[in-house]
């Protein structure tokens, strides 16, 4: 099975679309992320959506040429 760059490119944006979702849905319902006893604020979850809607529309943007 060969895996070519459009759906390498296609996968990467799945991936980035999930994480893009679950900050969404972190900031929409108020969830608690906790790392070891480090609460991780909910302010931190606005840049990384933003970044990770970024590279959702990047990667199927680019796996259409």
């Amino acid at each position: 099975m060969s895996v070519t760059k459009n759906r390498m490119l296609r996968i990467a944006g799945l991936i980035f679309a999930i994480i893009t979702l679950g900050h969404l849905l972190r900031l929409l319902f108020s969830l608690d992320v906790i790392i070891g006893n480090f609460n991780i604020p909910k302010f931190v979850s606005v840049p990384a959506l933003l970044f990770f809607a970024f590279l959702t529309f990047l990667s199927f943007k680019a796996s259409r040429q």
